[in-house]
């Protein structure tokens, strides 16, 4: 093994390390949360999808080819989105570019709630 390799692999070690031993803050479990609820909405707007379809198409006349365009529009912003969160990240950083997205969807989700 080449002296790169090896300091490689204790430089991960030593990384590794380093996130065992250190403690989780109020701030961790602040990025946590908006991680994994986001996460949670992403799945819940695609369920109530599944359950919106069925009665649209019986107040509707939707077509199953406008049905399938309706299901599949997830697919390509989600792959837009993060086409573009990863050349913000390698433009401004990892954590910036989480916390600004997160910042626009948690704007996104208060415009839906509060219904405007």
């Amino acid at each position: 093994m080449s002296d790169v390799q090896q300091n490689t692999v204790s430089s991960k070690a030593s990384v590794f390390g380093l996130l065992d031993e250190t403690p989780m803050t109020a701030m961790h479990y602040y990025y946590w949360l908006l991680a994994s609820g986001r996460t949670l909405l992403d799945g819940f707007s695609v369920a109530s999808l599944g359950i919106a379809i069925p009665l649209l198409r019986q107040e509707m006349t939707i077509t199953p080819v406008l049905v399938g365009l309706i299901g599949s529009a997830f697919g390509p912003w989600g792959g837009a989105w993060a086409m573009l969160g990863g050349i913000a990240a390698d433009r401004i950083g990892r954590k910036h570019a989480f916390i600004a997205g997160h910042g626009d969807y948690r704007r996104r989700l208060r415009a839906v709630c509060n219904g405007s």
